[in-house]
């Protein structure tokens, strides 16, 4: 809690586990030998905090290791400004700003985080429709009831309860955002699927881990978050690109190239 606290204070730009998760373990067998043959307990790794008994017996393998991962052939970066350059690209306000956002879920290194700035880059570009008229009028009814019930000194409900519940039937003048979501997805015809699902079913699922990930519950959802956030990146590009009718633009990725430095890896017991 106090690395965190001190983390978003000077912006250190650490990433601090918020719970206690098994990062690496050893096969059951290999526990069941050295515990058989030395009586020796094999401790899961921890990513967080983990505490177990100092009397020689209980231990951890650590590996740690340093990788570099860099393109096989780093020119498609200057192919890919190359064509963009000569590409006429003009971008409305709202695309703009979902756009500024979706660079910062890129810099993400939690799958989480970069999910909820990518459904917040989505915010931007679906418009939300106005209720109808009638649904309105019951909204303004009920808070001239509440106004009514506010001044009405035989009555419990304070005034500021009356103020704050007006505010909040003030936001249903407008759809929620999932509704109007739900509606966009729906008109969607190409592509037809997004991490093998249909376009709604993909958008339902962003909705259920936003959801869950606003109550505080762990966004357990059918698409891993990490899949789900890259969707959902690429799903937000395609809205950007359609709405401002932008040129078609292809980029072949080199795959990337994998390697161990001296000294790279390493396998220590602790």
């Amino acid at each position: 809690m106090r690395l965190r606290l001190l983390n978003a204070i000077l912006g250190l730009g650490l990433n601090i586990p918020v719970g206690d998760k098994v990062s690496a373990q050893v096969s059951e067998a290999i526990k069941s030998k050295l515990k058989s043959e030395q009586g020796a307990t094999v401790v899961d790794s921890i990513w967080g905090a983990s505490v177990f008994p100092d009397d020689g017996l209980h231990f951890e393998y650590v590996v740690s290791g340093n990788l570099v991962v860099t393109p096989s052939n780093p020119e498609y970066l200057l192919e890919g400004i190359k064509k963009l350059w000569t590409l006429n690209i003009s971008l409305d306000k709202q695309s703009e700003d979902a756009l500024q956002i979706l660079c910062l879920a890129t810099q993400e290194t939690s799958d989480k985080a970069a999910f909820l700035t990518s459904y917040l880059a989505l915010e931007e570009l679906v418009e939300r429709r106005p209720r109808s008229d009638a649904a309105k009028e019951v909204l303004q009814q009920i808070k001239k009831e509440l106004s009514e019930l506010a001044a009405d000194s035989a009555h419990p409900l304070l005034p500021e309860d009356a103020s704050s519940l007006a505010g909040v039937l003030g936001s249903l003048n407008e759809e929620s955002f999932s509704s109007a979501l739900s509606r966009l997805g729906k008109l969607i015809a190409q592509p037809a699927e997004i991490c093998g699902v249909p376009i709604p079913k993909f958008l339902s699922a962003c909705i259920d881990a936003r959801n869950k990930i606003a109550h505080h519950a762990e966004p357990e959802t059918a698409i891993p978050l990490g899949e789900l956030s890259k969707a959902l990146r690429e799903f937000v590009l395609m809205l950007v690109w359609t709405r401002n009718k932008l040129p078609d633009f292809r980029l072949n990725t080199p795959p990337s190239a994998v390697s161990f430095p001296v000294g790279g890896l390493s396998v220590r017991v602790m």
